[in-house]
């Protein structure tokens, strides 16, 4: 399992590649993106709000005791936002691992063709001298012609 650090704090057996714990991210995610600022709300309100989604959502992807562990009951909105933006980065990290990963296995599995090569396999066409492409010919037919 992958460790992750957040605002210097190891967070083990955090790995994106898991089921439950993508499930979670996802989660997170959406919890953000329907985060609307309270209306008509001061500056602090907004500070404790924002922050208070931060921590369900370290919560929901970390741990139950994940914000506390970082923040200390405390709601300060730049390591909250920093703690968030680590959190992103870890799983693009993550994300950017795998699919090297997969990239490698399909370059495998195709013979470590260049893309001109696949694009053209895929198409059915060759190429001819010097790189250029042939020009379909439609075959001629030779029949007799009835002259009655």
């Amino acid at each position: 399992m992958a460790t992750i650090t957040i605002l210097n704090q190891e967070f083990p057996n955090v790995d994106f590649n898991d089921y439950e714990v993508s499930k979670a991210y996802e989660q997170a995610m959406s919890m953000l993106k329907a985060w609307e600022s309270p209306a008509n709300g001061s500056r602090t309100e907004e500070i404790k709000a924002y922050c208070e989604l931060i921590n369900r959502c370290l919560n929901v992807v970390l741990g139950e005791d994940a914000a506390e562990r970082l923040f200390g009951g405390k709601l300060n909105l730049k390591l909250a936002t920093e703690a968030m933006i680590q959190l992103v980065k870890a799983q693009r990290a993550s994300d950017a691992e795998v699919n090297t990963m997969i990239n490698e296995i399909n370059r495998e599995a195709q013979g470590n063709k260049n893309r001109e090569q696949r694009r053209a396999e895929a198409q059915g066409k060759h190429k001819g001298k010097k790189g250029k492409k042939q020009r379909y010919q439609q075959p001629v037919l030779n029949l007799p012609m009835d002259e009655g």
